[in-house]
């Protein structure tokens, strides 16, 4: 990360790890390492736990349920040198699960949100799933928002979706990120609580605040991934959720997320709430954080409209 840059008042121990295994994986980024040990190890047996090796290569084919679509810099990109390991998926079992709950649900979606997209797999996905959906993506981080672009421009769907530099949360507050430099590690856990003294000023927008954008009767779909701040959302995005019920598929981490503030707004909808699991999706009565399982599907669908969409 570039000097001028350092994030401070960050209580999320998860993010930006940086140190010993930074400067390791540089080391295996250079081409001439690089290449022929990527060509080694992914013909072994169980090569997706190599994961975490970053791949010399422009770009990875992906596939869900069938369709693919192309995720490019598996070198500086974890989830695109995820899925090179994976050899075009996920590697976990219940990230699988959420990419083809996610797909299935676009498929029947006129517009797809994905807050916090980073380089944009979710909205990826949801292109691939539906060649009419109208995506939205939000990213604050300046080089995943760049990444994000350029995905979109390798796809080709630009026409029918918007990369937005913008942070959904609180309205009208801006957040400093570090301004993209070659050679900083691209972060996957940024969010409004992170600090920098000196950067980018990226504007925040309620989830309330889109709901004047679109006409009433549009189907939504939303992905939520925010590092834990998914509250401030919720708390400023009631009238959207009460205005087209839409679907959401939401990360919580346990010890992180604000559940106690989360709940209540979904329960005085009428939501139901499903822990995505390596097997499917198991309902639950209440929002309890599961120490494995992050990811949840929160829904107003009857069990009847589950089986259209071959859900579950």
């Amino acid at each position: 990360m570039a000097a001028g840059s350092r994030p401070q008042d960050d209580p999320n121990p998860r993010r930006l790890r940086r140190g010993a295994k930074q400067y390791l994986k540089s080391f295996l980024s250079f081409k001439p390492i690089n290449v022929p040990l990527v060509s080694l190890l992914s013909h072994l047996p169980k090569a997706e736990r190599f994961y975490r090796l970053p791949v010399k290569r422009a770009e990875v084919f992906c596939r869900v349920e069938g369709r693919t679509f192309v995720m490019l810099d598996p070198c500086g990109c974890c989830i695109a040198r995820e899925m090179f390991w994976g050899q075009g998926e996920r590697v976990k079992p219940e990230d699988r699960t959420a990419l083809e709950v996610f797909f299935r649900l676009a498929r029947a979606a006129d517009v797809v949100l994905d807050i916090g997209a980073n380089t944009g797999l979710f909205s990826l996905v949801a292109a691939a799933a539906n060649p009419a959906a109208e995506i939205h993506a939000f990213e604050i981080l300046p080089k995943a928002f760049l990444a994000l672009f350029h995905n979109f421009c390798r796809n080709n769907i630009l026409h029918r979706s918007h990369c937005h530099l913008r942070g959904i949360g609180q309205a009208e507050s801006l957040l400093t990120m570090p301004r993209p430099r070659p050679g900083d590690p691209l972060s996957t856990t940024c969010s409004s609580l992170t600090r920098f003294a000196s950067g980018v000023r990226v504007q925040f927008l309620s989830l309330d605040s889109l709901a004047r954008l679109l006409p009433p009767a549009r189907r939504v779909l939303v992905k939520i991934d925010v590092e834990g701040t998914e509250n401030d959302i919720f708390a400023q995005g009631r009238e959207f959720l009460a205005r087209f019920g839409p679907d959401l598929v939401c990360e919580i981490l346990p010890g992180i997320s604000k559940v106690e503030e989360i709940e209540p707004v979904l329960q005085g909808l009428s939501y139901r709430l499903f822990n995505i699991q390596p097997g499917g999706l198991s309902e639950a009565s209440r929002l309890l954080p599961h120490p494995d399982y992050h990811d949840w599907l929160f829904t107003r669908k009857s069990d009847e409209e589950f089986n259209r969409l071959s859900i579950r």
